[in-house]
């Protein structure tokens, strides 16, 4: 990822959570649709403020690592949690070196990855074999193009119909979910 979009996040930190509300109910949905068994290892991609954490942790997640590109975003996870569980790290996911995660989720932020061959190879390489990959947002994708539209390019992508974005994936993951709903879009598979 790019300095623009870190910049961008920077900036956002401070009110992100006041500005961005998540639904609870989609949250645990798109999570029981993850299928994170009890004691996973979790990778959260681009976890900004850390919003899936507690749900994470309900599910019995038995390791948490939060990685975003924002600096900012980062420290106001870590002062919304203190787990042994969890770990919060500053850093763009396609430098991470930790492997064997049994689940990565990239909630709320993949059309922030402008470069989607890399981010599957680096999804292949971070998870397990048989580890899962999750896509997900908490809306539908023409709500999340609406609240791009102002953007530039070089911070985000259009989010296009799911079964078009499951094509980068297919040939490293068996697809095995693909919501594209007006208050959903999920996209999810396991590791060849």
């Amino acid at each position: 990822m790019g300095n623009e979009i870190k910049d961008f996040f920077d900036k956002m930190a401070p009110e992100w959570d006041v500005m961005c509300k998540h639904d609870l109910l989609r949250i645990e949905r798109i999570l029981l649709l993850s299928r994170i068994d009890e004691g996973a290892r979790v990778l959260d991609v681009a976890c900004g403020t850390g919003v899936l954490t507690p749900a994470l942790l309900d599910l019995g997640a038995g390791e948490i690592l939060g990685v975003d590109i924002s600096d900012e975003m980062i420290k106001v996870a870590k002062s919304k949690y203190d787990h042994d569980a969890v770990r919060f790290e500053a850093t763009d996911f396609m430098d991470i070196e930790e492997e064997d995660f049994d689940v990565a989720i990239v909630y709320n932020a993949y059309p922030h990855f402008l470069d989607k061959k890399s981010l599957v190879a680096k999804l292949y390489n971070v998870l397990k074999p048989g580890g899962r990959f999750v896509v997900a947002h908490s809306d539908s994708k023409e709500r999340i193009n609406g609240c791009h539209h102002k953007l530039d390019s070089k911070i985000s992508d259009h989010l296009l119909a799911v079964e078009h974005e499951a094509n980068h994936f297919m040939k490293s993951f068996e697809i095995d979910t693909m919501i594209d709903a007006p208050d959903l879009y999920v996209l999810s598979g396991t590791r060849r």
